[in-house]
């Protein structure tokens, strides 16, 4: 073998034990956080339906009959002010806090599984015809 090779591949073998040290030592690191980082990349939809489905109780929504869809301005309109339909704002804090839709209460999808908790209760009790989300923020010119 040639002295460059040589070099080569013991600078190979160096880089390689770096690489898994480095690993271990951020995959070690990432076990002591109390919310360790995922491994693999979810979407932010999937973990939110993931972290609701948990905190709904064990992971599943027993005996739910869920009716997920849009519905227009004048149908949110007519439901404004009920008291058996709760109007959910699921942007950040700070565009509720800016203006939202009167009686909306605010419960960011990057919070949910901080703050669904002190909800669950009233969402739950089975005293709501509908349970109304909103979620966006952008602005379109």
């Amino acid at each position: 073998m040639t002295e460059g090779r040589t070099r080569f591949l013991a600078d190979a073998a160096r880089l390689a034990a770096i690489t898994v040290a480095a690993f271990a030592i951020g995959a070690g690191i990432n076990l002591l956080r109390p919310k360790p980082l995922p491994l693999v990349y979810e979407p932010p939809a999937r973990r939110l339906a993931r972290e609701a489905a948990a905190s709904a109780g064990g992971g599943e929504l027993k005996g739910a009959a869920l009716d997920v869809r849009m519905i227009s301005a004048a149908e949110l309109r007519g439901v404004l002010g009920r008291e058996d339909v709760a109007i959910l704002d699921s942007r950040p804090a700070v565009f509720h806090r800016l203006g939202h839709i009167p009686g909306a209460i605010s419960l960011p999808w990057d919070r949910f599984a901080a703050e669904y908790p002190a909800l669950r209760e009233r969402l739950a009790s089975g005293r709501l015809a509908a349970v109304i989300v909103y979620l966006g923020w952008r602005v379109r010119g």
